[in-house]
């Protein structure tokens, strides 16, 4: 936006002023500025239906190199095949002519015979009238001639094409996943998107805890679970913390929440916390398997689910357990 106003200023500055520069084409000048609000454009990007299509671009640019290292490649292959062509199947030093009906004629130089490898690799390999090259009967060169651009159009298009496809596909691979990482990673470090959704999960806790009734049987009744979309909107500011602290949920509102509430399973992918880890949340959180949870219970366990699977939380839980080992034998 700020870009955006100083060429505006500019624009209006030009308009004003440019009669007295001497020598200067003022439309010139103007268009060139104008030009510059193109910029506007680029804010259409950041829409959310345009998300697919950034995603192409990045990784099309992610990908140039492969690109440009395999452009140079193909080149190479195709300037020593034909080498060899113009060697084998080109014309002797004594013929000063030949016609394109022979077969001479597509390797009669370095870059005629560069061209008809081109054609072949693609698999166009066919004389100006049509003709495939492989049907040329000319003397005892002409069965190596269709065997030799037999083998080429194989290698290329079996080998060397799929070669430069799959490099080109790993990089654009490591190269969406290094941004996920890299984008993940500055999710699990913003204090903001943690404290929000954690403070909104809450929320959710504390509102269906004060609307659901256990049945005659002792059971949670999952048809009075009804969240407000308004009341989930609203922070803590009100609540005292020594309060907070205090409260606890039990442990099957928490599974009846996140079998219904879409709103609490959005608020985990949020938190970067693993659908498959929200099946058993409650007993990850009981810490003392009492039946409530704290919390500070809630609190910590979600911090402690957030992102993948780490190989520190495992060492850490083999060093406990050598602790407590040691202990015991003590």
């Amino acid at each position: 936006d700020a870009f955006l106003i100083l060429v505006d200023t500019i624009d209006i500055l030009l308009s004003i002023f440019i009669l007295t520069i001497p020598g200067a084409n003022a439309i010139l000048i103007l268009r060139t500025v104008r030009l510059l609000r193109l910029a506007r454009l680029f804010k259409l990007f950041q829409a959310p239906v345009f998300r697919d299509l950034v995603a192409m671009v990045h990784a099309l640019m992610a990908g140039m190199p492969t690109l440009l290292w395999s452009v140079v490649f193909f080149v190479c292959f195709i300037y020593v095949v034909a080498l060899i062509f113009r060697a084998c199947f080109g014309p002797s030093p004594r013929k000063s002519e030949t016609t394109n009906d022979t077969m001479a004629f597509y390797f009669q130089n370095v870059p005629r015979a560069m061209l008809t490898t081109f054609r072949c690799s693609f698999g166009d390999c066919s004389t100006t009238s049509g003709t495939p090259i492989f049907e040329f009967q000319e003397g005892e060169l002409s069965t190596v001639l269709s065997l030799s651009l037999s083998c080429l159009v194989f290698i290329s298009t079996v080998g060397l094409f799929n070669i430069i496809s799959a490099v080109f596909l790993e990089r654009i691979m490591n190269y969406t996943t290094t941004k996920a990482i890299a984008q993940q990673r500055e999710r699990l470090s913003s204090k903001r998107i943690r404290s929000d959704n954690i403070a909104k999960f809450i929320t959710i806790m504390l509102q269906a805890h004060n609307q659901v009734r256990d049945n005659m049987f002792g059971d949670v009744e999952p048809e009075k679970l009804k969240l407000d979309n308004e009341t989930l909107k609203q922070d803590l500011a009100g609540i005292d913390l020594e309060t907070l602290k205090t409260r606890s949920f039990d442990r099957r509102v928490i599974d009846e929440v996140l079998d219904q509430s879409p709103e609490a399973k959005q608020v985990l992918l949020d938190l970067d916390i693993e659908p498959q880890d929200c099946m058993s949340l409650s007993d990850t959180l009981d810490m003392d398997k009492s039946g409530d949870i704290l919390i500070t219970e809630l609190v910590q366990g979600l911090n402690r689910l957030r992102g993948p699977a780490r190989r520190s939380d495992i060492v850490a839980v083999d060093l406990m357990m050598r602790s407590m080992q040691s202990r015991i034998d003590e």
